[in-house]
């Protein structure tokens, strides 16, 4: 399990966050286990950081970053506060299952900061979804500035391209949705959430990689239409009460992979998926408003 935090003001880039930083699972002689860690990234040359344990008050790192780079802290079990000059994003990376955020603020943009990492029995992926234009994409390791791949990525495709223990960058010259995921394995227990078409949590309009069961959860009354992407077609319909909520099956293609989905509503509702029922976590969006 793994997630980009959400910061004090509900966004997954910000000056404030509270999370958790992972520990190793106790059996530490399967080394596919091991390498849990708490990782800051920059997104802004000269960027201050200080890592405040948030039980002690105590100071645990402080540390100047360039835009891309990154702060690590090893696996430790213990909650933080992290406190930047500039917008970070701050992930407890305990495996893969999450989605990533973008220099824009929110979950959509043009580009990319995160980690895959070696903590697996599956593949370690990144999967970048065009919803809705064809886009140039490259990945680089962040670290090094080395073009790890490019591609050509149509509109309402996804592409999935396996990495093992990288710090990445992706860039795109179309807004593109990026989740860490196993998209393959049907068997692999992950959880994590669909990403709005504004970026975020809660929308009338979403899309994800169906690797397990969709769970859309209903803000208000709305009727909506699930997509399979990749084919255009209309999966099922439903209607929902405000409080309510739907699970639908996994969806895959004829090689027994996850495919994108798109699921339209007239109300707002938040979605996840779940494979397997454990082994996930992931910051539930919040349905809020600023009162000035």
């Amino acid at each position: 399990m793994g997630y980009h935090a959400l910061g004090v003001d509900g966004y997954p880039l910000g000056h404030e966050f509270y999370s958790y930083q992972p520990k190793d699972v106790p059996d530490t002689t399967r080394s596919e286990l091991v390498g849990e860690a708490l990782k800051i990234f920059a997104y802004s040359d000269a960027t201050r950081l200080s890592v405040i344990d948030a039980k002690t008050g105590g100071v645990l790192a402080l540390a100047t970053l360039r835009q891309g780079g990154l702060l690590h802290l090893p696996t430790s079990s213990r909650y933080v506060q992290v406190l930047a000059s500039e917008p970070v994003s701050v992930l407890s990376y305990a495996d893969q299952g999450f989605a990533v955020p973008a220099k824009s603020g929110t979950f959509r943009g043009k580009e990319f900061y995160t980690y895959l990492g070696k903590i697996t029995e599956g593949y370690n992926m990144v999967n970048v979804l065009a919803p809705k234009k064809d886009t140039q994409v490259a990945i680089r390791d962040a670290l090094s500035d080395e073009t790890i791949s490019e591609h050509e990525i149509k509109a309402g495709k996804l592409i999935r391209i396996p990495l093992h223990d990288r710090h990445i960058q992706i860039i795109a010259g179309q807004d593109v949705l990026v989740w860490v995921c196993e998209s393959v394995l049907s068997t692999y227990h992950q959880l994590f959430p669909a990403i709005g078409g504004n970026g975020r949590g809660i929308d009338r309009n979403h899309f994800l990689v169906a690797n397990g069961d969709t769970i859309v959860l209903a803000y208000e009354n709305t009727d909506g239409v699930l997509y399979n992407l990749s084919t255009g077609s209309r999966v099922e319909e439903f209607h929902l009460a405000a409080g309510e909520s739907k699970v639908f099956g996994p969806v895959r293609d004829a090689k027994d992979e996850a495919v994108p989905l798109q699921i339209k509503n007239t109300g707002k509702v938040s979605v996840l998926l779940s494979n397997k029922g454990a082994y996930g976590a992931t910051f539930v969006p919040l349905s809020f408003h600023d009162t000035g």
